[in-house]
């Protein structure tokens, strides 16, 4: 099964190879980043105001296959808030 690589860019923080899984293919490896990208954001230490988290993820030739980002904006006041519709992949 080929291999994947994760890199963690969070602020001014960026982590190559901070993770790495097997899969089947492709696509079942942007299932599993998505799994695991909860975990991996949660080793980044909260900025106050915004925080920017971007996975990056890698083949074994080193060529990134996607991105998977989460904004986080503590600045915007609750009645702002417009609701995004839920989309699967």
């Amino acid at each position: 099964m080929p291999r994947y690589f994760v890199d963690l860019h969070c602020g001014a923080l960026a982590v190559k190879g901070v993770a790495s899984f097997e899969s089947i293919d492709d696509d079942a490896a942007k299932a599993q980043a998505i799994k695991i990208f909860p975990s991996i954001v949660e080793s980044c230490e909260p900025v106050a105001g915004q925080s920017i988290y971007v996975m990056s993820v890698r083949d074994r030739r080193g060529i990134a296959l996607f991105h998977i980002e989460l904004r986080l904006d503590f600045g915007v006041p609750a009645e702002k808030v417009v609701p995004l519709p839920l989309r699967c992949l």
